[in-house]
């Protein structure tokens, strides 16, 4: 019973430890072991590790909150973030993001569905990467991200993200 209990925690603990590195990782790594002590029924014992981006490779220019009609994107510091897209009020999704610089602009990876409402929004699915650029808009900022638009409090007066 000890030599299972010590193996199911020792996973956990070498893929915390081997997640320390200096090199950053775009997604989480999630481990699963399956564990029956004896008789038993199986137990799941799930780590997730996740490191971010380093910061230097984050331009600053994308940190905050953009909005659109039915739709934000959340992009912190740290490169972790969190998209929601909706069609209407009563159906859609908000996803789990990493996010990077790439180029003159950034890659927005979609990690996880965090929330589903409804039908869901089905226009992406988990792994997509998705790339972003910024623009001068309607007095402030426009945030692309594939091919929907964001904005920024500034830009977001204008009517140019929707209603």
């Amino acid at each position: 019973m000890r030599r299972l209990i010590a193996s199911a925690l020792l996973v956990p603990v070498a893929v915390l430890i081997a997640g320390c590195g200096s090199e950053p990782k775009q997604a989480p790594a999630t481990v699963t072991e399956w564990v029956t002590p004896g008789q038993a029924a199986p137990t799941t014992t799930v780590t997730t590790v996740t490191q971010t981006q380093q910061a230097d490779s984050l331009p600053s220019a994308y940190v905050g909150q953009w909005v659109g009609h039915t739709r934000s994107i959340d992009l912190n510091a740290d490169g972790s973030g969190e998209l929601s897209l909706f069609s209407g009020a009563m159906n859609g999704t908000v996803w789990a993001v990493t996010w990077t610089g790439s180029g003159s602009g950034i890659a927005v990876t979609l990690q996880s569905k965090t929330t589903v409402s409804g039908d869901g929004a089905p226009m992406y699915s988990a792994g997509q990467t998705l790339p972003g650029s910024l623009s001068a808009q309607g007095g402030g900022q426009v945030l692309t991200i594939g091919t929907v638009t964001y904005c920024d409090s500034a830009s977001s007066r204008s009517g140019i993200c929707g209603a």
